[in-house]
């Protein structure tokens, strides 16, 4: 098994606060992120248990939410 990186991961918002991450190495949504506003910190919710994760980890899937916050913040008009 190779070791996963954040290319293999899709992040998609499902809305404000909730964005859905999955991976076609789980074939299907692999966890939750959930943004509330008293912590400066999201909660990532691993959807599967971690021998179904295929590798991947809190910290990938934090990555990976960093990468995708970034490229939303650079598509929206000034």
């Amino acid at each position: 098994m190779t070791t996963p990186t954040p290319d293999d991961l899709a992040v998609y918002r499902r809305d404000p606060q909730t964005l859905e991450v999955f991976s076609h190495l789980t074939r299907g949504r692999c966890a939750t992120v959930i943004f509330v506003k008293f912590s400066s910190h999201p909660s990532i919710l691993p959807f599967l248990i971690p021998s179904y994760m295929q590798g991947i980890t809190v910290d990938l899937i934090r990555e990976a939410v960093q990468h995708f916050l970034q490229r939303e913040a650079a598509t929206v008009p000034a």
